[in-house]
Formats: C-alpha cells, sequence, structure tokens
C-alpha cells in the first residue's frame, strides 16, 4: 500500500498516543529522563531565543515607526508646498 498525501508526513510518527497526565500532587517532569544540567541548558537556550527574537521584533518594529513617521513628515511637507503655491496662484493682482 502506497502512503501518500498527510499519511506521508505522518510516517515514523510514534504510533502510541500521548502519555496519560500525571496524577494531582505528581511531578509533572519524568523524573531521571534528563539530568539537571540538561534542564538548565535548555532553559537558557530557550530564554535566548525568546530574547534575540523579541529584540529583533522591537528593532523591526522602531524602524517601521521611524519610517513611517519621516514619510508622514514628507507629505505634510510637500502638501504644505502646494498649498502655498495654490494660494500664491489666488492672490489677486495690486
Amino acid at each position: 500500500m502506497e502512503v501518500t498525501g498527510l499519511g506521508l508526513d505522518l510516517v515514523g510518527l510514534p504510533t502510541r498516543g500521548l502519555q496519560q497526565p500525571a496524577a494531582p500532587g505528581a511531578p509533572r517532569a519524568q523524573v531521571g529522563a534528563f539530568t539537571t544540567g540538561q534542564r538548565a541548558a535548555t532553559v537558557a537556550l530557550r530564554g535566548a531565543q525568546f530574547a534575540a527574537v523579541g529584540f529583533l521584533a522591537s528593532l523591526f518594529g522602531h524602524g517601521l515607526t521611524v519610517y513611517l513617521v519621516r514619510g508622514r513628515r514628507c507629505l505634510r511637507a510637500s502638501a504644505e508646498r502646494l498649498a502655498d503655491r495654490v494660494l500664491w496662484l489666488r492672490t489677486p493682482a495690486a
């Protein structure tokens, strides 16, 4: 039987279901599955990843805001110049 479509993506995944949730008051992590150093390294790595993504998103947002504000200033200045020209054209000659 040939596997196609979504079934192709599911090949190789575990066939048994997810583990049952721990009973109330039981430890959530499996005891002994990972060392304390491995867990600490994972927390540090994930923290660094979140910090890097947040910092880059902040830089992008700040840059976009500066770009839009400068564009608005440029449009406002050109609109004021245009208004001055229109008023100059309408001013009656003395």
